[in-house]
């Protein structure tokens, strides 16, 4: 994710990212309470068995109830705000 302002952090607190790949079950990781990507910033939301998938809010963070994100040819992936 990026965060393009040059001005502003932006919280993402319990936002939710969900994806979907070849119609499979869906998928989903809610980010953590007190995470906000810094302004010009970028957060990398890695599965548990990615490679150099460490833990470092806020730049990285890992689902580490989660073995991959899937891979595929149709792949939909979408992004929520706190408020839906």
């Amino acid at each position: 994710l990026d965060n393009s302002s040059h001005d502003r952090d932006v919280d993402v607190s319990n936002w939710v990212l969900k994806r979907v790949v070849d119609g499979a079950s869906e998928l989903s990781y809610t980010l953590p309470y007190g995470l906000a990507i810094p302004r010009g910033g970028e957060l990398k939301i890695f599965a548990r068995s990615a490679q150099n998938a460490h833990h470092r809010p806020p730049y990285q963070v890992v689902n580490d109830k989660l073995d991959s994100w899937g891979m595929g040819t149709e792949c939909i992936t979408k992004l929520y705000n706190d408020q839906g």
